[in-house]
């Protein structure tokens, strides 16, 4: 029996109890904890912006160095308080997950989740080495720059600090205190970005390993209604034309959503719905999160890269720079690994598709091949995962290869025929389109 939360997201678990947000074990405590943890990012936000009313002249460096900041607070913000409020949609997410988990009886299968789940620990990991790496070499930095400011030059002063902030009171006196602050606002955004990121990163390769649980129940199938059927040889329709026409649609879509005829297929049916719907369902909850942190995260990097650039210009250091670059390169690696996953997801769901097309279906009954032909016309739609520009599967290039393959394939005249009409067909209706805009 696979336990995923003892065994897969135990460290996620961890990192998810020291801000809270452990759907498991939810609490008045765990909610004064909540609280408490958002007031404090949302006060470093605050005192952060402040800065603005006391400006006595605005300077583009003055205004990106606060705005640079200030925007990765305002992310992990979003997503602490949006994680917050769906706490018990991730909840019932983690028990279907399990629920999926303990009806495997297969060694092949329990393999599958076991190779996955360890590749989602894995980066778990990895995201809490960045993490710690990041942020000791911003501490080191920081230190560095209140020894060089402090005590060689006697001088103590807020203005060299990583930070732009104004707390109405003189700062130089409680300098401790504000830098304690900033620093607990930041560690527990930090915490925030990784433990979300790693949650969502660990489900999401589950869900592609239950795809892969999904092929192999597929190929398992067939072959046991191939020989089931191997004494029913006159019911086999093994048509030329039929042959060719799947062949076609293969390299045209490359997926099929259903395919049952027998136990294993209504159970790789069955899972296979589940995780696309569950997965959907998913997205749905945090779609508007996704989408405002879509924006955010342009915002973020912009800002960031003005902050690296004028403060190396400026200043000929790169010392003060350190905390917008170390933001600039959380980020990065943030909508990089985002975007993974969701090509990882579609990927994986068009290898059930693929797996269809690739088995000997040919040989299987006459009423698998009728269902199986009709499905195709009702599950061929690729699946993608695109939140507000967060996640962008493009596949252009493997496409125009595709439709050179298939055209390459057309022998019949009848067929070229076929083509052309829906080709000229196309343009007339992209031109009408044109004229209407």
């Amino acid at each position: 029996m696979i336990c995923i939360e003892s065994q897969y997201f135990n460290i996620n678990r961890i990192l998810l109890l020291t801000i809270g947000l452990w759907p498991h074990q939810q609490s008045r405590l765990t909610q004064f904890q909540f609280f408490s943890l958002f007031f404090i990012i949302l006060t470093g936000i605050i005192f952060q912006l402040t800065t603005f009313l006391t400006m006595t002249k605005y300077t583009s460096y003055l205004i990106i160095k606060v705005l640079s900041s200030t925007s990765f607070l305002i992310i992990c913000l979003l997503k602490y308080y949006t994680f917050y409020i769906n706490v018990e949609v991730v909840k019932q997410m983690l028990l279907d997950l399990q629920h999926m988990c303990d009806e495997l009886r297969d060694k092949n299968e329990i393999a599958i989740i076991e190779k996955y789940g360890y590749t989602a620990k894995c980066y778990t990991v990895a995201f809490i080495g960045i993490a710690v790496s990041a942020a000791s070499f911003l501490f080191y930095t920081q230190m560095y720059i209140m020894y060089d400011n402090a005590l060689l030059k006697n001088v103590t002063s807020l203005h060299h600090l990583l930070f732009q902030t104004e707390y109405f009171i003189n700062e130089n006196n409680y300098m401790f205190f504000i830098l304690l602050h900033m620093d607990m606002a930041l560690s527990i955004s930090t915490i925030t970005m990784v433990a979300t990121a790693a949650i969502f990163n660990a489900c999401f390769k589950i869900f592609c390993g239950m795809f892969q649980i999904s092929s192999y129940r597929i190929e398992r199938a067939v072959k046991i209604n191939i020989l089931q059927n191997v004494a029913l040889k006159n019911k086999i329709c093994k048509s030329e034309e039929l042959i060719c026409a799947v062949n076609i649609h293969r390299q045209v879509l490359k997926s099929v959503y259903l395919f049952y005829n027998s136990t294993y297929i209504v159970q790789c049916n069955k899972i296979t719905i589940f995780f696309l719907s569950l997965t959907a369902t998913f997205l749905d909850k945090f779609e508007m999160m996704f989408f405002f942190l879509a924006g955010l995260f342009v915002f973020s990097l912009s800002f960031n890269f003005l902050q690296i650039s004028q403060t190396i210009l400026a200043h000929k250091t790169f010392k003060e720079a350190v905390l917008s670059f170390l933001i600039a390169c959380v980020n990065i690696i943030y909508l990089f690994v985002a975007n993974l996953l969701g090509q990882n997801m579609t990927d994986y769901n068009n290898d059930v598709f693929n797996t269809v097309y690739n088995v000997e279906w040919y040989k299987t009954p006459l009423q698998m091949q009728r269902t199986m032909l009709f499905l195709l016309i009702k599950g061929a739609k690729n699946f993608t995962l695109n939140i507000g520009g967060l996640f962008i599967s493009s596949l252009e290039k493997k496409r125009k290869k595709n439709v050179t393959q298939i055209l390459q394939r057309i022998n019949r005249k009848e067929e070229g025929t076929i083509v052309v009409n829906f080709y000229m067909t196309s343009r007339i209706l992209i031109v009408m389109r044109k004229s209407f805009i």
